[in-house]
């Protein structure tokens, strides 16, 4: 290393030297921080006057000329605005968040700063007294050099502001969506004008809706917020406006009139699922309601009727992902849980298979359910995890052991509904 050597002449003092340096260290120090009051002041100004993310976000971006891009503590994209010819591509903040996703996550983080392709990226915490929101990521050449931290924390701050301030407003309006649907769900007097004038303060545009629905997910992992983003951006895509929203841990439908209502919304969430949901959540029950020219009024028992229906998905997972209220009406019935007579008759049809695998520890029981209500014998070994010729045999052991045949009528049918009652009472 080659370190160069500055001789001072004796009759030149020191402090006329560093003087001057220091005088420019202070310029730039003062003009650095007043820039970052500046911006500072602008954000508060765009805040002030209703700015959402991603207006706030590309003022930012064109007045420093860097690309600005903001994300939410998963690290998903709320708002960004990439200059054109910036020559930045969203991937490297992708790999790098893979690569720094422990470091990212600790509360106590600071701006960070790296290269990549002569481009310095910073990423900083997006936070309001200590609690990370998510996080900002500025973009700019080498050459530029026009990000510090005190700009970083400048961006940060008032974003923080933003978003401290929206999920306020969003956590009042959904305590209002709460009582509003509690009330209505569990009292009489919630009349059809109550709930419209209560409705109306929530921007709720009940009219031209004529169903409901529940998604119901369970797991440890699930992040019900992140499941309805989905389902928004899904409904948004299809240019369809029903109303979505959480209640308790499940998410909540007031479905849009459509034309051959039940057709088009079992292809809708069919589709919802199988392209956005069957990958990242396995245990999601879908269940509606036919269509209704009285959805205030029918809500209530719809509700109930959900509930049940659910509940029986939960405990059968060979049935469909998606049902609707009239198409088995069963699973909503009363009598499935209160005539303990009919229960103990039902039990008495199935206890041969339940001795049986109990003595055994063979699962004959739940093989049945499946080939009882399974539409598709084909796909079942792949679903079992079995061979054709294991089920099979499986399948004729079940008959044998059985007084009737369970696959054939008019035993089918009371097999069902015993193999039904039995799941629900467990």
């Amino acid at each position: 290393m080659k370190i160069p050597i500055i001789e001072i002449p004796k009759n030149v003092a020191y402090i006329d030297i560093i003087s001057p340096i220091l005088r420019e260290i202070e310029r730039e120090q003062y003009k650095e921080a007043q820039n970052a009051i500046h911006l500072q002041n602008q954000v508060n100004q765009w805040i002030i006057q209703g700015k959402d993310f991603q207006t706030i976000t590309t003022k930012i971006s064109k007045l420093l000329d860097i690309s600005v891009i903001t994300l939410d503590k998963e690290f998903n994209i709320m708002s960004s605005f990439v200059p054109i010819g910036s020559g930045f591509a969203m991937e490297s903040i992708h790999q790098f968040i893979s690569k720094e996703y422990l470091a990212l996550s600790k509360e106590q983080l600071v701006t960070i700063v790296w290269a990549e392709e002569n481009q310095m990226i910073h990423i900083h915490p997006i936070k309001v007294k200590g609690r990370v929101y998510g996080f900002t990521v500025a973009v700019e050449t080498a050459v530029q050099q026009k990000i510090s931290s005190l700009i970083m924390e400048s961006i940060s701050t008032g974003l923080g502001l933003l978003y401290s301030q929206t999920l306020f407003i969003q956590d009042a309006t959904n305590k209002m969506k709460k009582d509003l649907l509690d009330d209505w769900l569990s009292q009489e007097e919630v009349n059809s004008d109550v709930f419209l004038e209560r409705s109306k303060k929530l921007s709720w545009s009940i009219f031209e809706k004529s169903g409901i629905g529940i998604l119901s997910c369970s797991g440890l992992d699930v992040n019900v917020e992140n499941i309805l983003q989905v389902i928004r951006s899904y409904f948004q895509q299809k240019g369809n406006q029903s109303l979505t929203f959480i209640y308790g841990e499940k998410i909540v439908f007031f479905l849009q009139s459509r034309k051959s209502y039940q057709e088009y919304y079992r292809a809708f969430f069919e589709e919802l699922y199988d392209s956005s949901l069957a990958d990242a959540y396995k245990d999601v029950h879908i269940s509606l309601s036919p269509s209704t020219n009285q959805l205030i009024k029918d809500g209530r028992f719809f509700y109930e009727e959900l509930t049940s229906t659910i509940h029986v998905q939960k405990k059968l997972d060979m049935l469909p992902k998606v049902l609707f209220l009239n198409e088995v009406p069963i699973f909503s019935a009363q009598f499935l849980n209160k005539d303990k007579r009919l229960l103990r008759k039902m039990d008495d049809l199935l206890a041969p298979l339940i001795q049986y695998d109990e003595k055994n520890n063979s699962d004959l029981l739940e093989t049945l359910g499946y080939l009882l209500f399974s539409k598709d014998f084909n796909e079942l070994p792949e679903k079992l995890n079995i061979h054709k010729n294991t089920l099979n045999y499986r399948k004729n052991r079940i008959k044998d052991l059985l007084p009737n045949d369970p696959f054939v009528s008019p035993y089918r049918i009371s097999y069902e509904l015993a193999f039904l009652i039995k799941k629900i009472s467990l």
